[in-house]
């Protein structure tokens, strides 16, 4: 996150009070308008302002499109300190993703307080084997069933960082063996490219038969570090459901 042409104290002066935080207040310098980038995209903004003039949000998207705005008051106070009132702002543009925000007002006394964000995760695409080895992969959605699958790693992405509690397919998380708490998984080199895979094994009574997109089944899971990860395989169910 970027705040170019932005000063910042971090007490208050004399004529600004009652800031939220009690720390660090942000103003900035030179025209009317100042923007705020995000070098990740996110979906929602929210600050305390306390303003001479109206503030008005503009948010933008990644290729420059304006998406959403939104609108606060002045809230400027008699004398002596005018500054002393701080309202909320908050500006949610749902699925769209902003990666710059305009903050169009009064520069040098337009001040900003406890700015907040909601940061977008993404997932990235990764391959998965079903049942590896076997083609067509053939389940059948009994009970007592269990179907492996293999996260596979490549140069970029390393699936030993997975972590068996986040992986779902089709609905169907990792079976836990026994009445402990140890998932079933271990890493191998499934495809043989030298990288260490992970393998899972999925219950075939918990798999949800209508989450599966025209004969696919789709994976889904965190690594350690908080990264979404998905991906697909084909999936036949025997017997055929009816």
């Amino acid at each position: 996150m970027h705040f170019p042409h932005w000063k910042t104290f971090n007490k208050p002066a004399v004529g600004y009070a009652n800031n939220p935080s009690r720390a660090t207040v942000a103003f900035w310098e030179g025209p009317a308008s100042a923007d705020v980038t995000f070098d990740e995209p996110v979906s929602g903004i929210s600050f305390y302002y306390a303003a001479y003039s109206d503030v008005t949000l503009e948010a933008y998207d990644d290729s420059d499109t304006l998406i959403g705005t939104a609108l606060g008051l002045s809230n400027l106070q008699p004398h002596p300190v005018y500054f002393s009132k701080w309202d909320l702002l908050e500006l949610d543009v749902g699925e769209n993703v902003i990666t710059r925000l305009r903050i169009v007002s009064m520069a040098y006394y337009t001040l900003i307080d406890d700015f907040s964000y909601c940061r977008i995760i993404t997932a990235i695409d990764v391959s998965i084997d079903i049942k590896p080895g076997s083609y067509p992969n053939a389940i059948n959605l009994g009970p007592h069933g269990l179907v492996p699958v293999a996260i596979l790693s490549d140069e970029q992405f390393d699936a030993t960082t997975v972590d068996p509690d986040t992986v779902e397919l089709a609905g169907a998380g990792v079976e836990v063996r026994g009445k402990g708490n140890k998932y079933m998984a271990h890493e191998e080199d499934v495809d043989g490219d030298g990288l260490v895979d992970l393998v899972v094994q999925v219950a075939t009574e918990n798999l949800a038969p209508g989450s599966f997109q025209d004969g696919y089944a789709v994976l889904t899971a965190e690594t350690f570090d908080g990264q979404l990860i998905e991906g697909a395989d084909e999936i036949t169910i025997v017997p055929p459901e009816q």
